[in-house]
């Protein structure tokens, strides 16, 4: 009888012992749960990196890179203006030549063009052409759209009423370095890339002996 009883308490502690190392294994197998990082703010320069190594990837090395806009949170003239930027697009160009059946070179020219926002990223090819700026692909930029937008609202200027900057070289009779153009055809900041002068005039159509409107940010005059 006590053997019995004995053999029924071991019996019942072991299955004790079981149902807990089985609770305590399924807690230590829980997958973890997830944490979301919400993106509140993009890096242009690191969307422009990503965009290039896509198209890399997918068309090869002989393309075009015409120009890149970004869209800002805020307007510059805002108070409150905190600088993040909330959507960029990239435009590249490809341009292929053929020979056709009458031994005439002729050329397929399409462009690729990259949209970014806080939620998704998309890619669209039209068949067409860009001829408004000139190449970026090689062109020397120094300052990130950061230090860009710096230097126009530390400018002792009115900013442009407006959210979107475009990183081009703009097309006219005078040859200039890349420029971020703050604004629209309203009102517009041009910013050096590669010297970080500001400017209210388009130094495509400004004679390269002319200074331009605000060679330095306020705070940097003599």
């Amino acid at each position: 009888m006590k053997k019995t009883i004995l053999l029924c308490m071991l019996t019942f502690l072991f299955s004790m012992t079981v149902g807990l190392t089985s609770c305590e294994c399924k807690k230590k197998g829980e997958a973890p749960k997830e944490t979301v990082t919400q993106v509140t703010e993009l890096v242009p320069e690191t969307v422009i990196s990503t965009d290039r190594q896509q198209l890399f990837n997918e068309i090869g090395g002989d393309y075009i890179w015409y120009e890149t806009t970004a869209l800002y949170a805020d307007r510059f003239d805002a108070e409150d203006a905190t600088g993040k930027v909330v959507f960029v697009k990239n435009i590249f160009q490809q341009v292929k030549s053929e020979t056709d059946e009458k031994g005439r070179e002729v050329y397929d020219v399409w462009c690729y063009i990259f949209k970014t926002d806080l939620t998704e990223r998309a890619e669209y090819a039209l068949h067409t052409f860009m001829a408004e700026n000139d190449p970026l692909t090689d062109t020397q930029i120094c300052l990130t759209f950061k230090a860009a937008y710096d230097r126009m609202m530390q400018a002792n200027i009115p900013k442009p009423t407006n959210r979107t900057c475009v990183l081009r070289i703009p097309v006219g009779p005078y040859v200039c370095n890349a420029q971020y153009i703050f604004g629209d055809n309203n009102w517009a900041v041009f910013v050096d890339a590669v010297t970080g002068d500001v400017s209210t005039r388009n130094p495509a159509f400004q004679k390269p002996e002319e200074e331009p409107v605000l060679r330095k940010p306020l705070g940097e005059w003599p």
